[in-house]
């Protein structure tokens, strides 16, 4: 019952962001939840978001909660992180939220609940570039040192110079859970020609190799997102 009343406060608070969420047509594919416990816990959150709709959508607003096992909430969080803002219809983007988990309460994380919603927006218009060879690595630098990487080669199929390009790279096993997520981007003083390519590489957190070995996961491939925002004229 705590989880429905829960459910509803939630749906409640993200229409008042938006009263375009029944036009945002904006559907959740895919999520996962990680609860990794280091120096600090967290409690991660990760979806894949679509644009199921024939109109351009924000993602507009989102909200984690998580739960104890007597279904009491033991906190939650508004931020999103790591996204492509804009969609156009049948895109798509991944979508990262994270809230600490008090030390005292840790032991008792039993469940979450991840709600997001989309409005209309036409005030930029996105453009996705070509990206290939997006691939997991484990490289070895030295016999005690091993780096984890996300890798992907962005190609500016464009014909005008790309300023502030941002990626949102997603680690992913063989059935698509994602596993871990992290994005970047190319500062704004440094332009990619029309035709030129460039190879991003992102780490992948010591913490979630950790978890993932201890839970028996095993992350297979990268999928990555290279876009730009301009404003619309």
């Amino acid at each position: 019952m705590r989880r429905i009343v829960s459910a509803f406060l939630s749906l409640c608070i993200l229409l008042s962001f938006s009263s375009g969420y029944a036009a945002g047509k904006i559907t959740i594919e895919k999520e996962n939840f990680s609860f990794i416990e280091s120096n600090r816990s967290y409690g991660y959150a990760y979806a894949k978001v679509a644009n199921i709709g024939n109109k351009a959508i924000k993602v507009n607003a989102g909200i984690l909660e998580v739960f104890d096992t007597e279904g009491d909430n033991i906190t939650s969080t508004d931020r999103l992180y790591s996204y492509a803002e804009y969609l156009q219809p049948d895109e798509y983007t991944y979508v990262k939220m994270y809230a600490e988990i008090p030390k005292e309460q840790a032991i008792s994380v039993d469940d979450y609940l991840l709600t997001l919603t989309g409005k209309s927006d036409t005030s930029y218009v996105s453009t996705r570039l070509s990206v290939s060879d997006s691939r997991y690595a484990v490289e070895n630098s030295s016999a005690y040192s091993t780096y984890h990487y996300m890798y992907a080669t962005i190609t500016n199929n464009t014909e005008d110079i790309i300023w502030h390009l941002n990626l949102v790279m997603a680690l992913l096993d063989d059935d698509d859970n994602i596993l871990y997520m992290d994005s970047s981007y190319l500062s704004s003083e440094i332009g990619l020609m029309p035709g030129n390519t460039i190879i991003a590489r992102l780490s992948v957190s010591s913490s979630f190799i950790d978890y993932f070995e201890k839970n028996s996961i095993t992350p297979t491939h990268v999928d990555t997102i290279a876009y730009i925002n301009k404003k619309a004229n």
